[in-house]
């Protein structure tokens, strides 16, 4: 019940990234050991939440993916390009890519690898 400072819009801001990242990290942990069906609607709904999150979007083709839905993994590649493309004029970074090149070789996707690498 605070009012809407930019102080405090900014520090929401900060925690809502910060809460989106430990999703991530565990979701990451829930894919390396094979969950991917499971948490598919936890990623589905982090998209929703924030299209923006490369990594993400990362994750829940890897999951779409790991449950044998090649096109559905695609297309999610192509709804974050879209929504990279409309708010920063730029394509995906290498994290999706690379997603994205294993996907259309329908090779094995590793446990680790760029989807899963830390921060520098």
């Amino acid at each position: 019940d605070l009012p809407g400072t930019s102080l405090i819009t900014a520090e929401k801001t900060r925690l809502l990234s910060q809460h989106a990242a430990a999703q991530e990290t565990w979701l990451d942990a829930r894919l390396e050991l094979g969950h991917h069906r499971e948490v598919l609607p936890e990623i589905r709904d982090l998209v929703a939440a924030d299209p923006l999150r490369e990594h993400a979007w990362a994750q829940l083709m890897l999951a779409l993916y790991r449950c044998g839905d090649t096109p559905g993994a695609l297309s999610a590649f192509a709804r974050a390009r879209a929504a990279l493309k409309a708010e920063y004029r730029a394509g995906p970074g290498p994290e999706l890519d690379e997603m994205r090149r294993w996907v259309q070789q329908a090779g094995p996707v590793p446990l680790t690898g760029p989807a899963f690498a830390s921060p520098p």
